[in-house]
């Protein structure tokens, strides 16, 4: 049985509907909310701190090595260095002891926006998430799939982790690519 060719048209029109429009003006605010966002510093967390330094580390040094120069660099931002997530077997052999993947993702947005970037990184992966699985639910079960997926995302508190430096944007991204791969092998 041949595999049928649909029109750009046929494919998104799914997001032309009142439910499909409302998910990506709510999807841009965010990132527009992230852009405009001020964090401030001394509330962040010491695992927030870690990721931050982390990301700053590859995007700057290119390594993972907690240096004297992590250390200029947090100070400079206002970061507390205190109680960060670093490992050493010796004093000058320090590292981050994090998964690799969140300050990789974050490395090329911190050299842009040092504090802000990894804020629009995560609002972008959440809109990133919600628009793969709307669409994929959007096209099985129609447009009230949609509503369901804005309900779900702005109801709840998913939306708080784009204003967090935490790697739960990036899973759930993943997760959710995952997702609509697998929905599309069932098709």
């Amino acid at each position: 049985m041949g595999r049928v060719s649909l029109t750009s048209e046929a494919r998104f029109g799914v997001f032309r509907t009142t439910p499909g429009l409302v998910l990506i003006v709510l999807l841009v605010l965010l990132v527009a909310a992230a852009l405009l966002f001020r964090r401030n510093v001394d509330e962040m967390t010491p695992s927030e701190v870690s990721f931050l330094l982390a990301g700053h580390s590859l995007a700057y040094d290119f390594d993972l090595r907690y240096t004297e120069e992590d250390r200029s660099r947090g100070r400079e931002l206002g970061l507390s260095t205190e109680s960060l997530a670093v490992r050493s077997r010796a004093p000058e052999d320090a590292r981050f002891d994090l998964p690799v993947a969140y300050p990789l993702a974050m490395a090329p947005w911190v050299r842009v926006a040092p504090l802000r970037g990894p804020l629009v990184l995560n609002a972008l992966l959440i809109s990133l998430a919600a628009l793969v699985v709307a669409y994929r639910l959007g096209r099985l079960l129609g447009r009230d799939a949609l509503a369901l997926v804005a309900v779900c995302l702005f109801a709840s508190v998913i939306y708080r982790n784009a204003f967090l430096v935490q790697p739960t944007s990036l899973l759930m991204a993943l997760v959710a690519l995952a997702f609509s791969l697998v929905l599309r092998h069932e098709e």
